[in-house]
């Protein structure tokens, strides 16, 4: 399991879908916050989160083996978007709420 590389659809579920899938909810939601608290948008947290991302999807994934990071992209490599949600929707949602959090703390803070 260690040699087997990605193949083009899953690096591209894996670098690009993911990243954008956490950025986007972050994004909808910090919006939400700040309309509610009524301040304005704080650049200096946005480019934190998407540092947080990068770390989180380029380095924690496939370099420190963190969330099963090669049983969802290596081993299950036959597997389409909607059955690997399905399959594997726990940790879908883990990095979903750690986005929708993040935008509530730095949204309302």
């Amino acid at each position: 399991m260690e040699n087997q590389k990605l193949n083009k659809k899953n690096k591209l579920l894996a670098y690009v879908f993911m990243p954008l899938y956490m950025f986007g909810l972050f994004i909808v939601v910090y919006t939400v916050a700040l309309l509610a608290s009524g301040r304005p948008y704080d650049l200096m947290s946005i480019i934190f989160f998407i540092l947080v991302i990068c770390f989180i999807c380029y380095i924690a994934g496939p370099i420190l083996k963190g969330f099963q990071f090669q049983h969802i992209y290596v081993v299950n490599e036959h597997l389409s978007l909607v059955q690997k949600l399905k399959k594997f929707k726990g940790i879908y949602i883990m990095l979903g709420s750690v986005s929708v959090v993040t935008a509530l703390l730095f949204g309302l803070t």
